[in-house]
């Protein structure tokens, strides 16, 4: 197994308490907690997402109706009798820890899925066999309601590396089952995707880095349509709502998860433009912070809008801002009072688009100088290899510094710091 899924899989095993389960079965949970939404996961304890043993061709079936777990024909009764609009989705995991991957397999877990919607009987599957069971229950007692035909993924997840991912063959396995799947003729969207280490590392990031707050925009403008783009507001925050982004939400730490898109890291008080920014907050002319100072880049998954002037964001980073936040964070005591008085620019982009995300990084980081090697941080691999170091052993505890200034002022033994 790929190195760095597998210490995140060790992980995963210790932190749920999942040891005493076999390899196998843990590995399945592993791939349902990266892939399933994670209002599903919550739901229950991730033991029950398992199907019966020796069940052949899938590992997990979530029924999703309206937005709650169905695990029989009882549930959906309970959840659908007072409901207006029935919505249901179904997501299908079959989870393999081989580093290659099986056109065969593909296929038998296809089959699999299609004997299920068509609710074929699985009495030697007591789990399953209820699960088929309810969906046949959404269909008989509450197609008049449905909003529209259930939405069917399929993630055969493997660990095998990017180039056998997209081989040809795979894709042709995988075109072949969601014609299939689709030609059943009772679904609305049908996906199905073939997963390897690259795409379980960037699903652990996801799932990892992934956060939510709600803020107030002082004054704000919504920018016209974009490709790529979701949403893009430009304005104005207090430093009081800005500290909400980047603190941790309890001991109001500095949250370090939310600049991990970031190309360097903090460049210390005693930087040239740092201290400028610094200089400004502990003058009478920091009111003047918004036309001095080019503010704050958010890049989010999604967003909300909220009565007033307010936002809720989720799934968000600081690509470009990380001096200015450091700097009020670190300013925040002296500003007292003025935290709610003194103004931020920010600019809010939503966007699922990994490409647009990056062009937004390279473009939006010029308030201070950035060299071609700082963008290198940026790469996949590179955050890729920094995970891989985080699972160093305690007793030889290396460190990679992936963005310049990264650990400053942090405990870190410096004669340990790998760079690039």
């Amino acid at each position: 197994m790929n190195p760095l899924i597998q210490g995140l899989f060790k992980k995963f095993r210790e932190e749920e308490e999942l040891l005493e389960i076999s390899n196998a079965d843990a590995f399945e949970l592993f791939a349902a907690s990266l892939i399933l939404p994670e209002d599903l996961i919550v739901q229950s304890q991730k033991s029950d997402l398992l199907l019966d043993q020796g069940t052949i061709g899938i590992d997990v079936i979530a029924l999703d109706v309206n937005g709650q777990l169905a695990w029989d024909a009882d549930d959906v009764r309970e959840i659908c009798e007072n409901a207006a609009k029935v919505e249901v989705s179904l997501h299908f995991i079959q989870a393999k820890q081989s580093a290659s991957v099986s056109s065969a397999e593909i296929l038998s877990f296809g089959d699999t899925v299609r004997k299920f919607l068509q609710n074929d009987g699985f009495p030697s599957y007591p789990r399953m066999e209820a699960l088929a069971q309810a969906l046949g229950a959404v269909f008989e007692n509450y197609a008049g309601r449905l909003k529209g035909s259930p939405s069917v993924y399929l993630y055969f997840t493997t660990t095998a590396p990017k180039h056998a991912i997209s081989s040809d063959p795979v894709q042709e396995r995988v075109a072949t089952v969601t014609e299939q799947i689709d030609n059943l003729g009772f679904l609305g969207r049908v996906s199905v995707t073939v997963l390897g280490a690259d795409d379980i590392h960037d699903a652990w990031v996801r799932k990892n880095h992934a956060n939510e707050v709600e803020i107030q925009f002082e004054k704000q403008v919504n920018l016209p349509k974009m490709p790529g783009v979701d949403q893009a507001i430009l304005g104005v925050v207090s430093v009081a709502e800005l500290l909400k982004l980047i603190e941790t939400r309890d001991e109001k730490n500095l949250d370090e998860r939310v600049f991990y898109d970031n190309v360097r890291g903090f460049k210390g008080e005693d930087n040239s433009v740092n201290m400028q920014i610094m200089d400004t907050l502990n003058s009478t002319e920091r009111s003047l912070l918004p036309v001095l100072n080019n503010g704050v880049t958010v890049v989010a998954a999604s967003y909300a809008p909220k009565p007033g002037d307010a936002v809720a964001v989720s799934g968000y980073q600081i690509v470009n801002g990380c001096q200015t936040s450091h700097c009020l964070y670190l300013s925040k005591q002296s500003l007292g009072e003025a935290v709610s008085e003194v103004y931020v620019p920010i600019r809010l982009v939503v966007t699922g688009d990994e490409e647009v995300a990056t062009q937004i990084i390279r473009a939006t980081n010029s308030q201070t100088a950035v060299q071609e090697n700082d963008l290198v941080a940026l790469s996949k691999f590179q955050k890729r290899l920094e995970d891989f170091y985080k699972l160093d052993a305690p007793d030889f505890k290396l460190t990679y510094e992936r963005r310049s200034g990264q650990f400053y002022n942090k405990e870190v033994t410096k004669n340990r710091i790998v760079t690039q």
